[in-house]
């Protein structure tokens, strides 16, 4: 199996981060691909983390790290990119938080997201560029300092189609 071990390792001033970061998500990510692998793992090891925007109405204390892979699918007949999110969300003022698993059609806007098997469903979001998509939430549970865990992404390839599986593992 081809595989990729990505280490997330972020070492920034905390003051420089909350000037630049208000109001916008902070990443890292790889554009120089493509990279052609079966499996894409990601590690974080939290030792401290708080949250808060006002002007978010939903959960104003949350926050969430996300492994996020575009899968190129081709078949005979269409060429298909579908998004796969392996997310931790957080609830910082509770020390609470919970793994979701999200699979996007990104081929097309508004592309459709069928034929999916698994513990979620497939939900409705409008946005200027998605429609639906398929998400799974699993148990809360709270977490002590310091925090690690690891977020992997499978996927193999049999006579259906496409088979994703998302897995965590947290101390």
């Amino acid at each position: 199996m081809k595989g990729i071990f990505i280490l997330f390792i972020v070492l920034i001033s905390i003051g420089s981060l909350l000037v630049y970061a208000r109001n916008h998500p902070v990443g890292i990510s790889a554009h120089n691909g493509p990279i052609y692998t079966d499996a894409v793992l990601g590690f974080a090891n939290i030792t401290s983390l708080g949250a808060y925007n006002s002007s978010f109405n939903q959960a104003p204390y949350g926050a969430s790290l996300q492994l996020n892979v575009v899968d190129k699918v081709v078949t005979p007949t269409n060429t298909y990119y579908l998004w796969f999110q392996d997310v931790a969300y957080f609830l910082t003022n509770n020390d609470t938080m919970n793994f979701g698993d999200n699979i996007w059609n990104f081929t097309l806007p508004y592309a459709n997201v069928s034929n999916v098997i698994g513990e979620g469903e497939i939900s409705v979001y409008n946005t200027s560029y998605h429609q639906t998509y398929y998400a799974a939430g699993w148990y809360i549970s709270k977490y002590y300092f310091p925090f690690a865990f690891y977020l992997l992404i499978n996927e193999t390839y049999n006579n259906s189609g496409v088979e994703v599986d998302f897995a965590y593992m947290h101390s």
